[in-house]
């Protein structure tokens, strides 16, 4: 007596005719937008720079795609972002309407005419988005007179480390967070604004 196979269960039913279309459609449509991407990255390629504004703090970017072997830009978009101390110079209400000061902090792309990483005053960014001195500013800016303020926020955006008036700030005892009220403060700043001075390079 022959015995009858068991049925075999298929759990992977073959695809059918329209199944491979649609695969190979997707497959395809994916190969084109790579292909595409790739083309727009090495015939025009991208070159960037960072800069921040002197009068506000704020941080400025630029992109733009050039044509090939040129420097010539067939596209630029810019876009802005805020820093730690331009958050307290717009709290404050120390910039306004003011016409952009913009200083090139750095740059880099791929292209014949701009290659690899270029630096300008890379220690300006990290001062601007430095948050303990924005909490001195801050407070500077809250206790003291307008002026006083200003001159502050210019001094500032001047310094040649932040990682030195950091240090100045924390030799004097300047709270991590700010002092947070006038009178602590400005006992504070009886005793040690003449040093700050100092230590900002006059």
């Amino acid at each position: 007596m022959r015995m009858s196979s068991a049925p075999r269960l298929d759990y992977a039913p073959a695809l059918r005719g329209d199944h491979w279309r649609i695969v190979r459609w997707i497959f395809k449509v994916a190969g084109v937008v790579a292909l595409l991407g790739y083309v727009a990255a090495a015939f025009f390629p991208a070159y960037g720079t960072l800069s921040v504004c002197t009068r506000c703090g704020e941080l400025v970017g630029m992109t733009e795609y050039r044509l090939p072997l040129t420097p010539i830009p067939i596209y630029r978009s810019h876009s802005r972002r805020s820093s730690a101390l331009s958050r307290v110079v717009a709290k404050h209400g120390m910039a306004g309407n003011h016409a952009e000061q913009l200083v090139f902090v750095h740059g880099g792309g791929r292209s014949m005419f701009a290659a690899g990483c270029e630096l300008g005053r890379s220690q300006l960014l990290m001062l601007v988005e430095d948050g303990e001195i924005a909490n001195f500013l801050n407070d500077v800016l809250s206790y003291t007179d307008r002026d006083t303020g200003g001159a502050w926020i210019n001094r500032l955006i001047a310094l040649d480390s932040s990682m030195e008036f950091r240090m100045s700030l924390y030799s004097a005892g300047f709270p991590s967070g700010g002092f947070g009220n006038a009178a602590a403060f400005l006992k504070w700043w009886k005793d040690h604004a003449a040093e700050m001075v100092a230590a900002s390079g006059g």
